[in-house]
């Protein structure tokens, strides 16, 4: 049976699970303190990718996309201000990357 769309499933529950603790699972994945965690999407993205797999598999309704710091101001601590286009688009190209593939009837 397929998943239902976001909105789908919105109308019918009211609530949604959302993945969570992302910082803390990519410390036992190997980001240092202090790194950027943004900055994985592209460094990493096979860590990124195999988090969203786990979460999803999980149960998770919705994943994040690991972008909250991805803004030149926060990007800059890591001399990373001229990529924040780059890392964005790899961000959403990772969660989008691992979306439940659709079950078809036979």
């Amino acid at each position: 049976m397929a998943r239902p769309s976001f909105t789908e499933a919105l109308a019918s529950r009211p609530w949604l699970l959302a993945d969570g603790a992302t910082g803390t699972n990519y410390f036992q994945m190997g980001l240092e303190s202090g790194d950027a965690p943004e900055l994985w999407t592209v460094d990493h993205p096979e860590r990124v990718r195999s988090l969203h797999r786990r979460v999803i598999e999980a149960g998770a309704d919705s994943i994040l996309t690991n972008t909250c710091g991805g803004n030149r101001h926060r990007l800059k601590l890591h001399n990373g201000q001229d990529k924040v286009r780059e890392v964005n688009m790899a961000a959403a190209a990772n969660a989008r990357a691992e979306k439940p593939k659709p079950k078809h009837r036979r």
